[in-house]
């Protein structure tokens, strides 16, 4: 089983960069639990699909977060295999001020776009600095995924407002 000490979580974390062949860590808990994180993106997106009205966006919304999921599922599982607990914390533990709380319609998908996008070139640049091959082409998968999340999204704001982002 993986042990690891949590008394002093800030000592721990501080540690997780000390063994280079571990390095990643660190990265993964950020994409994981972190403020621009997964767990955020799912909390989000769930929240958005209640507030908003059409339709349509809430099932995209709803699709994107199942896909969030997996990402969340994979992430965790590589911190599990590591040797790390996979707690939702980065630094601290998650906090659900992260999540956009934004209900008009416009603003949530500029929102989104935005987020995605982000995701996208942050898997990338992560996957340029770990040479773990496992590792790397997750992250260069999730990549994809939010670049397409980030397109849907688009596609959904082009249509409801009639103009590219």
């Amino acid at each position: 089983m993986n042990e690891i000490l949590w008394d002093n979580d800030e000592k721990i974390f501080s540690q997780l960069t000390e063994n280079s062949n571990k390095m990643y860590i660190k990265y993964l808990y950020e994409d994981y639990a972190g403020q621009s994180s997964e767990l955020t993106a799912i909390l989000q997106y769930t929240y958005q699909s209640i507030v908003v009205d059409n339709n349509k966006v809430k099932n995209l919304l709803k699709k994107i977060s199942i896909d969030e999921m997996g990402h969340l599922e994979g992430l965790g599982t590589a911190i599990w295999d590591s040797g790390f607990d996979p707690r939702f914390w980065y630094m601290n533990y998650f906090n659900a001020k992260y999540v956009s709380y934004e209900r008009d319609l416009e603003k949530i998908l500029l929102k989104n776009i935005e987020d995605e996008t982000f995701a996208a070139k942050r898997y990338r640049e992560q996957a340029q600095n770990i040479n773990d091959p496992k590792i790397k082409y997750m992250l260069l998968k999730f990549a994809k995924d939010e670049e397409r999340h980030a397109m849907l999204f688009e596609k959904a704001y082009n249509k409801l407002f009639g103009r590219s982002v």
